[in-house]
């Protein structure tokens, strides 16, 4: 069940003076995140002490500062119970909370404790990041696509083969979509082979292997490796360099399916940027199923949401106009003890999904970028926008949010807007500007 958010501070620093030494602080610390849904806790040295902070539905909450002396001592606590050199403090380790140090609870919740620390004014600073060992999603149907943009994204996964590209910032939620998406494809009947850096879940009926550049397995490598083991369905951590662009397209001709990520801001600006990696824009082309573009969204807290009207300033932010919005739908949590005062309580996608239709692949082989927006703009394509006006309009989160997550360019109806008659009408006889390619 869901904890009634007590004051977390001093909730916090009341099991903390009741703790006999800098483990029990620490145990207590973690147990505090668990029970507040932190994702991460940093641990920071300040001139007033330790402050320690929490990740709660990816915005960072102060939490408390322990004493300079203590703070030093949890520290170097911390770096025993994750196996690190406490004599090593000028440069940064990695490691995990060993299992004797479990709280009990992170062991029932199935949790991974790793630890980093790094040199810094003051001391050294330590984040600890809670990861669950197994997927913690149950499906796609749960990540917040809307379902028109889930028919087509399972859509795609169910080609045999081809290439399917997510793309976001780091902690948009790119590795949950993946690791949703591979699940569901993971039956007896298919080989799942991943390469990943690092293996964030581990996952039932796939292969997962880890990238290890020191090895010489970078995932160009584990690529070609993976393409000598039968795989049907192949997923690349990340696409870097040319070469594994090459053979990641290159797998996707010939009979694979291939999910991959790279970060850029939007789906349209993932096929600029592929290109700039080193494939022929031709190969691309054949390959590409789809892309999907991704952020995080805070949702409003259902326990103290109320009714919002929008004022004319909302709506040009949107660039909507009043005929067109859902004036009604609109929500606002005002704050309340289950969602620390925030107004928002959890978090869901919001995407926008670039289908490769045929005149999409004729434009990433031979048009401009002009050409491709024009044509996006005339379809409506699923862009950020369109998503965000859904979300906030029937009071899934607020224009804050929406304002905070996405890039303003998104939203604005140049970019890909339904609005924007004059330069649809222009494009009318884009699909017989050139001669067509066969794509069999």
């Amino acid at each position: 069940g869901e904890v009634e958010q007590e004051d977390i501070t001093e909730t916090t620093e009341l099991y903390l003076s009741q703790a006999a030494d800098q483990i029990e602080r620490i145990k207590t610390i973690i147990s505090g995140a668990l029970r507040n849904r932190a994702s991460d806790i940093h641990l920071e040295p300040m001139t007033d002490g330790l402050r320690v902070r929490y990740r709660i539905d990816g915005i960072l909450r102060d939490i408390t500062t322990l004493p300079s002396d203590l703070g030093r001592a949890v520290v170097v606590a911390l770096k025993v119970m994750s196996d690190m050199d406490i004599a090593e403090s000028r440069r940064p380790q990695d490691g995990r909370i060993g299992e004797n140090y479990a709280t009990g609870q992170e062991a029932e919740l199935g949790l991974d404790l790793r630890v980093s620390t790094l040199p810094c004014v003051g001391g050294e600073k330590a984040v600890i990041r809670l990861l669950p060992r197994e997927n913690p999603f149950s499906g796609l149907e749960e990540l917040g696509f809307s379902d028109q943009e889930l028919k087509i994204y399972k859509g795609w996964l169910q080609q045999p083969q081809g290439m399917v590209i997510l793309t976001g910032p780091t902690g948009s939620g790119k590795t949950s979509t993946l690791y949703n998406s591979l699940q569901g494809l993971a039956t007896e009947h298919v080989n799942v082979v991943t390469v990943e850096d690092p293996v964030e879940y581990v996952l039932p009926r796939i292969t997962q292997t880890q990238v290890n550049e020191a090895a010489g397995m970078t995932f160009a490598a584990g690529m070609r490796a993976i393409l000598r083991q039968d795989p049907d369905i192949i997923m690349v951590g990340e696409i870097r360099d040319a070469e594994t662009a090459e053979t990641g397209i290159r797998a996707a001709l010939t009979g694979h399916l291939v999910l991959t990520t790279l970060h850029t801001n939007d789906a349209v600006s993932a096929i600029p940027r592929i290109k700039d990696i080193g494939p022929e824009p031709g190969l691309i082309s054949d390959a590409l199923l789809g892309i999907v573009a991704q952020r995080l969204v805070r949702k409003v807290c259902p326990h103290c949401q109320e009714p919002y009207t929008p004022t004319s300033e909302d709506l040009r932010k949107l660039s909507l106009r009043p005929e067109e919005a859902n004036l009604k739908g609109w929500r606002k949590g005002k704050g309340c003890a289950k969602c620390y005062n925030s107004g928002y309580l959890g978090r869901e996608a919001i995407v926008e999904l670039l289908d490769v239709d045929d005149t999409v692949r004729q434009l990433i082989y031979e048009g401009t970028m002009t050409q491709l927006h024009r044509y996006l703009d005339k379809i409506s394509f699923y862009s950020f926008r369109k998503a965000a006006i859904e979300k906030v309009t029937k009071g899934v989160t607020t224009l804050t949010e929406i304002l905070r997550v996405l890039p303003h360019s998104a939203l604005s109806c140049k970019s890909h807007g339904q609005l924007d008659k004059p330069r649809a009408a222009k494009v009318k006889s884009l699909d017989e500007m050139a001669p067509k390619r066969k794509y069999g």
